[in-house]
């Protein structure tokens, strides 16, 4: 196993074979090794879910019909054409799929469409944020709302992503968004001493049960920085935990995941995220499941030139 940080020069390698498999993203290098004939293909759910992230604790986005508002804008069909090349899938609640509870996918017991369902009763997402601005005393034009969101990173991919949130808050809100770009160590002291407004984030599950998407959102998990506590939220997870009865069990995360993005609006779900391993025809057996290590054991080649 090589670990080369580089993505070019990953990718060369694997081209040129001196790696048999690795993940690919970029449409280019898709292209490139489709067009060789030489590799098979395994793509599916990696377990990661993206999100906006509301500090509460600031007063803009500690009222709900403005966080409301922000949900309702998101672009999450732009954001995985555009920007992940169709390797992610708009998400439309916090779980992503692949995520098992009772050996069956999450998503397929619990498929209610929360962002959907804003949207019916919030159709008009502008006049939303307005009624917000209102209720906050502020001057409810958004033409005249100045934010700031805060990105993790300074790369040109990380300003693609920045700015993509910042048109499209433009063109749907009216609201004007200066990006900031920082490291991911000055974005995880910013975010965790509540010095921002709204970002973006994402979760890679630990394990394979909802339980690593909701606890992350108990009043103190200190891993989330929303700046939201909820005895009530608390009390789902907890309940979850502690019950063996599996369909008790799904309907708690149901509530809990409604009460999240529905009900109180703590977080836009964004994506959920696909892998797109190249893997050279002459590896057999090969398998990389969506949580813990890689298992070599079965794997063999057969025809290596």
């Amino acid at each position: 196993m090589k670990i080369i940080k580089e993505e070019t020069s990953r990718m060369n390698e694997l081209y040129n074979g001196s790696l048999d498999s690795a993940g690919v993203s970029k449409q280019e290098w898709i292209d490139k090794f489709n067009g060789t004939g030489k590799f098979d293909v395994k793509k599916g759910y990696d377990g990661t879910g993206f999100y906006t992230l509301f500090n509460q604790k600031n007063k803009l986005f500690g009222n709900e019909k403005v966080r409301k508002a922000f949900i309702i804008a998101e672009d999450r069909e732009g954001v995985a054409k555009t920007l992940y090349r169709g390797l992610a899938e708009p998400a439309y609640a916090w779980c992503p799929p692949g995520i098992q509870i009772d050996g069956k996918d999450f998503r397929d017991k619990v498929n209610h469409n929360l962002v959907e369902e804003l949207k019916k009763q919030h159709p008009d997402a502008k006049a939303l944020l307005s009624e917000g601005l209102k209720e906050l005393g502020l001057d409810p034009d958004p033409s005249k709302l100045n934010i700031k969101y805060l990105e993790s990173g300074t790369d040109a991919r990380s300003k693609e992503f920045a700015e993509f949130a910042q048109q499209n808050y433009k063109s749907k809100l009216g609201i004007n968004v200066e990006c900031e770009y920082v490291e991911w160590a000055v974005f995880q002291k910013r975010t965790e001493q509540y010095e921002f407004e709204i970002a973006g984030s994402g979760w890679t599950g630990d394990y394979n049960d909802p339980n690593t998407f909701f606890d992350l959102f108990i009043s103190n998990a200190g891993i989330t920085n929303t700046g939201w506590t909820s005895e009530k939220y608390d009390n789902l997870i907890k309940d979850a935990a502690k019950t063996t009865d599996m369909e008790k069990r799904t309907n708690l995360f149901k509530d809990a995941e409604r009460l999240l993005v529905y009900e109180d609006g703590v977080i836009s779900p964004r994506i959920w995220r696909f892998k797109n391993t190249f893997i050279r025809k002459y590896i057999k057996n090969y398998a990389a499941p969506t949580f813990g290590t890689i298992d070599l054991k079965y794997t063999y080649t057969e025809g290596r030139e």
